[in-house]
This record gives C-alpha cells, sequence and structure tokens, in this order.
C-alpha cells in the first residue's frame, strides 16, 4: 500500500490500483490527490465499466437462474476486471484520511 501524501491529504491505495489508474487513465499519484468528488465519480464509472467489459461466464447450466447460488460460480472477472472492481469500491472519503 502506498500513501501518497499532499498537503494535509494522504491518499491510500494499493500499488496495483496506482498502476492501474496511471495505464488506463494517464493519472499520476499527484493528480490522483488533486482529484474533485465529481472527477472521483466519474472514474469509479469508467471503472465499473471495465469490471463489466472484463466479466465473463463459463458454460452456464440454462436451468440456473440469478436467484440459484451455483449461477454465480460460472461469473469470473479478469486481474484487470478486479483491480478495477476494487477502485469502484472506494468512495471518495476512504481515499482521503
Amino acid at each position: 500500500m502506498i500513501s501518497v501524501y499532499e498537503g494535509n491529504v494522504m491518499q491510500n491505495l494499493s500499488e496495483a490500483q496506482l498502476e492501474f489508474l496511471k495505464l488506463e487513465f494517464g493519472l499520476t499519484e499527484k493528480e490522483i490527490s488533486k482529484l474533485s468528488l465529481d472527477e472521483w465519480h466519474k472514474i469509479r464509472e469508467k471503472c465499473a465499466d471495465i469490471e463489466i467489459e472484463e466479466t465473463y461466464l463459463d458454460e452456464l447450466d440454462e436451468s440456473l437462474t440469478e436467484d440459484d447460488d451455483e449461477f454465480y460460480d460460472c461469473v469470473h472477472c479478469t486481474e484487470r476486471g478486479e483491480i478495477a472492481a476494487s477502485i469502484v469500491d472506494l468512495k471518495y472519503k476512504q481515499l482521503f484520511v
């Protein structure tokens, strides 16, 4: 976990999350530390889109529905999608401690 200090602002993001934000959006640590709430929401929305794009199903038993626990055993996400999902889960105020 890397902590980036910008004035009194501290952000806690993993190295994988920082690298993802750099590769996907061209954001440096300094730029991340200055994001507004609206900018962070836009990034989270883009990450949600990536998570959806990177989620796939194995062969699915067509008799299963989303109400069946076994349905979700067939759902998988790539590493890129998992990192995007971890960013989606970060609320703005969690960035700044």
